[in-house]
């Protein structure tokens, strides 16, 4: 099924160009050709072009099928970047959200944030502030420092 974007897609963006432009800089910024990227939508290129000149809008099939080449789709429509998240991230999240909260506030302690554990489970605070009550168990965490060189005061 067809969806089309309809007007939204030929407004410029904050000074980020019209859908056509970005549509463009991020086959760019993935080294694709216009071949490839057409090939990954299951278009030819006569289409893709026509989607970088702007002469005409791609719909939402389209587009589906780019973002699975890499093209960040949130900021071809809207012109604001999507926060890209690595794989090592999205694991690190997956594992820190079943870690139990002893373990979620050594790690955050690890990371310089400040982390109370609470009935509601772990609250997270700058490390310059002070927060009273609570009581965090850190007993299984490892921390793993290493000491560089130290400076020498002037004039020794």
């Amino acid at each position: 099924m067809m969806f089309p974007i309809g007007n939204i897609v030929n407004m410029e963006s904050n000074n980020m160009g019209t859908l056509a432009d970005r549509l463009k800089e991020e086959r760019t910024r993935l080294a694709l050709t216009q071949d490839q990227m057409a090939a990954a939508a299951g278009l030819n290129r006569t289409a893709q072009i026509r989607y970088e000149k702007g002469e005409r809008n791609p719909d939402a099939d389209y587009l589906a099928a780019v973002a699975s080449a890499g093209v960040d789709i949130g900021y071809v429509v809207t012109g604001v970047a999507s926060a890209a998240v690595a794989k090592d991230e999205v694991e690190l999240l997956r594992r820190y959200r079943a870690a139990s909260p002893d373990v979620r506030a050594a790690v955050l302690g690890a990371l310089g944030l400040v982390a109370v554990a609470s009935g509601a489970g772990v609250q997270i605070g700058n490390a310059s502030q002070v927060i009273t009550g609570g009581e965090v168990n850190q007993s299984g965490a490892q921390f793993h420092i290493s000491a560089g060189k130290k400076k020498r005061a002037p004039g020794k």
